[in-house]
């Protein structure tokens, strides 16, 4: 009898276990997304520290969130610690291989300090998530790193294909433009520059291409009217310091 009373009584502490089990990963779950939510409203300030700790606390309270070892990375590339932010995008990629997200941060990171392997790996392994919600990004990124090793035409398939994915990618644009100059199609490279003109005419990098671009085939009075829009835009700027140059070159 008194070996079934301990017997029953043992079953009854292991069942009173495993029900505690769910009950405190619920509980380490919700002090994590406190942590989580409140550490995005810092960073969304700017205050970085705060919003270091708050996602440090968060990944403390729950290891296996990718969100909080994501934004802990954000932060870390925000604080210039580039390689705790590379630290951070690994674990996303471990608890989540499709996080393309994190492979596209990685890739920038890599590309900056100049490891250009490690970067065209990030950027690959970011596009091969069919469902990544921007791939322009990647594919923009990885005709970086193709332009920096002088391989124009991968560069600019890349770079083509980040547009046709977003129709409004200035950036891809503008790089289109640059490569297109480079390979001698000036015709392709003034439609990528008055594309970007058009999609940001505000910008005044994008009508000093297009000047430099119009005087580059002679087409000097064109060429005129951009850099005189890139004075009227940014007049202080560089750019417009170096407009005023090319104008005056001209008299």
């Amino acid at each position: 009898m008194n070996n079934f009373l301990i017997l029953i009584a043992g079953s009854m502490v292991m069942l009173l276990a495993g029900c505690a089990s769910p009950a405190q990963r619920m509980m380490k779950e919700k002090d994590a997304s406190a942590h989580y939510k409140m550490g995005l409203s810092y960073l969304n300030d700017k205050a970085y520290q705060a919003a270091f700790l708050e996602f440090q606390k968060a990944v403390d309270s729950d290891p296996g969130d990718k969100l909080s070892h994501y934004a802990l990375g954000t932060v870390y590339v925000h604080m210039k610690k580039n390689q705790e932010a590379l630290k951070e995008f690994e674990i996303v990629t471990k608890i989540d291989p499709d996080y393309s997200e994190a492979y596209n941060y990685a890739g920038t990171i890599s590309e900056s300090s100049g490891d250009l392997d490690a970067a065209e790996k990030f950027y690959k392994k970011a596009l091969k998530n069919r469902l990544y919600q921007t791939p322009q990004f990647s594919h923009y990124h990885l005709g970086d790193v193709y332009l920096k090793r002088g391989k124009y035409q991968e560069a600019l398939a890349e770079y083509q294909e980040a547009i046709h994915i977003d129709p409004g990618f200035v950036e891809a644009y503008r790089a289109s433009g640059d490569i297109f100059l480079k390979v001698g199609d000036a015709a392709a490279a003034i439609a990528s520059f008055e594309e970007a003109v058009h999609l940001s005419p505000d910008d005044p990098q994008n009508h000093f291409k297009l000047g430099e671009a119009y005087w580059n085939q002679k087409i000097y009075k064109k060429g005129e009217v951009e850099f005189n829009k890139v004075i009227s835009l940014a007049p202080n700027s560089d750019l417009g310091k170096e407009a005023k140059k090319q104008l005056e070159r001209r008299k």
